[in-house]
């Protein structure tokens, strides 16, 4: 105050008034500003003086995100009232970005705005299957859609189950997923679908998925080729259970598969589409290191493949295990 009491007189008489203004009980300090109010006025140059919003500094504009936040504070329900918490505004944003889903849930329900601070629905299960009788329904955190998604919905946090039986509607799963804003799912279980893999893994980035079915699809790659079954699973680090029959068997897949780092074993594992020359040694590396005792394998070939041929590969497969695993410990291993 009395560095800028001389230098910028108008700006200390500002000051004084705001001061006064918030300590209203303060008399000593009333009777100053009359006083100076008076002596600076008076001044000849007063008019040319600086005030004190020439020394404060400019309010920041506002990006895209804090305008979206602002319309939606805007648009909400009428009870709603802005909060101010006693944790800073950088750790509640921590919180509602890194937290699990239990966590969010709770806050969410604590206090409205932290839902809009970050507006994510969080929905536990999406169920979609071909009744065109029934009508969308929402049952407590879920979605059980029987039609094209509801345009309204969207920017979810998927948490545990994406089901998909449409084998007259590909496009399905291609939509629903333009809804999703993050997935952490356990249960992926798609019928009769046609998707990318870019749209695929990203259903699949979180690696959080135990169980794990695509079938009567098709799965594409960037250059509209389908994309090998070794590539889809490699993306399933945890999954135990497999039944996948719209990728493609490669005479690689066994030994791409083989030296996979994952973090958990099979205990049912279904491929389609195989081919029947494929590598005994490669398959027999893979099953030894990535299957738990007792699995269930089957492997389906292709549609052409001879009854005998079918036969033969069975009888080597017997023969192979018997050699190497005891019978408390076997897989069972199907050719179909």
């Amino acid at each position: 105050m009395e560095y800028i009491k001389d230098r910028h007189p108008k700006a200390y008489l500002d000051i004084l008034q705001k001061y006064i203004r918030f300590f209203i009980s303060e008399k000593s300090m009333k009777e100053l500003y009359k006083k100076e109010k008076e002596r600076i006025e008076s001044m000849p140059e007063f008019s040319a003086m600086k005030s004190l919003s020439h020394f404060l500094l400019k309010k920041p504009e506002q990006d895209s995100a804090t305008k979206i936040t602002q319309k939606i504070i805007k648009n909400a329900s009428k009870n709603f009232v802005r909060q101010n918490f006693s944790i800073p505004m950088p750790i509640i944003r921590y919180m509602l970005t890194n937290g699990t889903v239990r966590q969010k849930n709770i806050l969410y329900e604590t206090c409205k705005q932290l839902f809009l601070l970050q507006p994510f629905p969080i929905c536990c299960n999406i169920t979609f299957t071909e009744k065109r009788s029934n009508k969308n329904c929402i049952i407590g955190q879920s979605l059980r859609l029987f039609r094209s998604p509801p345009p309204k919905i969207g920017n979810l946090f998927l948490t545990k189950t994406l089901t998909i039986d449409a084998p007259k509607s590909s496009t399905v799963l291609s939509k629903l997923i333009c809804k999703i804003a993050k997935c952490e799912i356990w249960s992926l279980d798609v019928v009769g679908q046609i998707i990318s893999w870019k749209n695929l893994q990203f259903l699949l980035e979180a690696e959080t998925i135990k169980h794990f079915s695509f079938i009567e699809g098709k799965i594409f790659a960037n250059d509209e080729n389908i994309i090998p079954i070794e590539d889809v699973i490699e993306a399933l680090p945890v999954a135990d259970k497999i039944y996948l029959n719209s990728a493609a068997f490669t005479q690689n897949t066994f030994a791409k598969l083989a030296p996979l780092n994952r973090k958990e074993k099979f205990k049912y594992f279904e491929i389609g589409n195989v081919d029947c020359s494929f590598n005994f040694n490669d398959f027999e590396n893979f099953v030894k290191e990535h299957f738990q005792p007792k699995a269930e394998i089957i492997l389906r070939v292709k549609q052409q493949t001879s009854l005998e041929l079918i036969r033969n590969v069975n009888q080597k497969l017997k023969v192979l295990l018997e050699n190497w695993t005891s019978k408390e410990t076997k897989p069972k291993i199907t050719v179909l």
